[in-house]
């Protein structure tokens, strides 16, 4: 067999060369009609008439009149918290947490109203209740002083009435080594999914994170292989790899890492105003309107936000093989500490670039190697079986 990813590599410098049509091509690659298609299918090979099509900025289109497949949208029912958790990226001023602010039912259901009119007729609108301690508004937990056994029950009771629950992990230097262990709780607790967020070195307020919270990338990208090894949760249930499967598909061309340049993560705060990330409620820079007033969205900050961190712009991005997988990863790393850089330590330096390029890294090419097995497994079932020898073991380059 040909030594795939030099053959790829060879194929592709070829190409690069310059243009050619599709006959120039097979001609001088006879028989590799199918990996011409595959090419063109993930966009790694673009036709002559779709260049300028390809532009390094993310196209917004009317958000005011567009429909949009899917949108998580997060609702902040308070923004008070009965916990003081020292890793928090909501900054007690920008998040006013000491003014007992909770949202009225007013606001709430212009914004679902608002909302919904954007989703599709068979598109799906996530409600995700945040805060804040959001259960301070539902007169549940009134002295704020939740057990680990009253969440257990109240998992229960969720999971008894039909509804699923995924339970989040913030990753900490503190919590780094308990990965496999966390997500083997959340299944014994109830839990239908477990979700692993590495920490903001940096709150909405500006304060940066003593380094002794700061966990190690290396810890993290062996966490990753360990949570994949346990066979706890199937891919799709467990965070990050979930949030990255997609990136996978043929033609799929991810040019930022999330959905909030394209207004489809938005946080309404008890007033109505807008943000687009969970992580930059109460910056002005990123204010995207209000609910009540009708000022939302401001497209126009949307577009600067997307511009600045398209993957063929950012410097750190541009000349990576992997950009168009990662979409240059989660950006609130880069937008909080934007201007800020040299007043971080040397770990929190370290760890945000580390935690973009190594730890993306990590967990694509495990689903890579998934996608490669799976591919494989599917051609083996389809072989006819014949007389003679087996065919060897196909080794994947």
């Amino acid at each position: 067999m040909r030594k795939g990813g030099g053959y790829i590599a060879a194929f592709v410098g070829y190409l690069s060369q310059r243009l050619r049509t599709r006959k120039e091509i097979l001609k001088d690659y006879p028989g590799d009609e199918a990996l011409v298609d595959f090419l063109l299918a993930h966009d790694i090979l673009i036709p002559a008439d779709r260049h300028a099509a390809v532009s390094p900025r993310v196209v917004l289109p009317d958000a005011k009149d567009r429909k949009t497949d899917g949108m998580s949208a997060y609702f902040l029912l308070t923004q008070s918290c009965s916990f003081s958790c020292i890793y928090c990226s909501n900054g007690r001023e920008t998040d006013r947490k000491n003014d007992n602010l909770t949202m009225p039912k007013e606001v709430a259901f212009r914004a679902l109203d608002t909302f919904a009119a954007r989703i599709r007729d068979d598109g799906r609108l996530e409600v995700v209740l945040f805060g804040g301690e959001p259960l301070l508004n539902w007169g549940l937990a009134k002295d704020g002083r939740l057990s680990f056994d009253r969440i257990c029950s109240h998992i229960d009771q969720l999971v008894a009435a039909g509804i699923s629950v995924s339970l989040r992990t913030t990753v900490t230097g503190m919590n780094e080594k308990q990965i496999p262990a966390t997500t083997k709780l959340h299944k014994q607790i109830g839990g239908c999914g477990s979700a692993f967020v590495p920490v903001n070195i940096v709150n909405s307020d500006g304060e940066i994170l003593p380094d002794a919270l700061i966990p190690s990338v290396d810890r993290l990208c062996d966490s990753v292989q360990e949570l994949h090894d346990c066979n706890e949760w199937e891919l799709s249930r467990l965070f990050p790899f979930s949030s990255y499967t997609g990136n996978l598909a043929p033609g799929h061309r991810c040019v930022v890492g999330c959905g909030a340049p394209y207004g489809n993560t938005p946080v309404v705060d008890v007033n109505g105003d807008v943000y687009p990330c969970i992580y930059l409620v109460g910056m002005p820079a990123y204010h995207v309107g209000d609910i009540m007033d009708g000022t939302y969205p401001k497209t126009s900050v949307l577009q600067e936000m997307g511009d600045e961190l398209h993957v063929d712009r950012r410097a750190d991005c541009k000349g990576c093989n992997w950009r168009y997988l990662c979409g240059g990863g989660c950006p609130d790393q880069r937008l909080i500490v934007k201007g800020r850089e040299e007043e971080l330590t040397p770990r929190a330096r370290a760890y945000r670039e580390n935690l973009t390029c190594d730890y993306i890294r990590k967990f694509l090419t495990i689903l890579l190697w998934e996608a490669a097995q799976t591919a494989d497994a599917d051609f083996r079932s389809e072989l006819i079986p014949t007389d003679g020898p087996a065919p060897r073991d196909t080794r994947i380059c």
